[in-house]
Formats: structure tokens, sequence, C-alpha cells
């Protein structure tokens, strides 16, 4: 089994389906009937909107989250799609590569 899961974040109060950011969840614990735990999470910023992120792994990596996630993300306000490239396992609002 796996110990982590990576999912597009929605839009709070929104009735749509656009996701303004990712979420890693420590999912370990869920065969045991406990809840899984949110361990990261990467938002796109102000009015950009992405995809459900693609988990791949690094070359050479040697832990489950040792790898990239990967997704398109829109920003509104310029009307530009890009392709981001993320660490999974940093979490960090910005992405290594666009």
């Amino acid at each position: 089994p796996n110990q982590f899961m990576y999912a597009a974040v929605s839009v709070k109060d929104v009735d749509s389906a656009l996701f303004n950011g990712v979420v890693k969840l420590d999912v370990s614990g869920v065969s045991g009937g406990g809840p899984a735990k949110e361990v990261g999470r990467i938002m796109f910023g102000f009015a950009k909107f992405g995809g459900e992120p693609v988990f791949v792994p690094r070359a050479g990596g040697s832990a489950e989250d040792d790898g990239y996630l990967m997704t398109f993300v829109h920003d509104d306000a310029t009307e530009k799609t890009d392709f981001w490239i993320m660490d999974a396992r940093k979490m960090s609002d910005e992405p290594l590569a666009r």
C-alpha cells in the first residue's frame, strides 16, 4: 500500500469545478480505520487554476514521495497557461519549473 496520495483542491464557496491547489495526504492509517492526514499543500496563487496532479517518480529516488507533481495551471489575469513541475516532497508554492 502507498503512504501518500495527491489531489486537486477545490475553491471554497464557489459552485464550480475550479481547482486552485494540490494537497498531499498521508493515507498510511486509513486501512486501520484512521483518517487521512494532510501533510502538504501547494496553492497556485490568486486567479490561478489547475487540474489534477500527476506524480512522476524521480529517477533513482529512494522514498515514495521522491518525485514530481505535474499539472497545467491557468492564470485568469493574464489568460495564459503554464505547465508546472513541483517537488512532491517539499510541497512548495513555487514550482521547480514552468
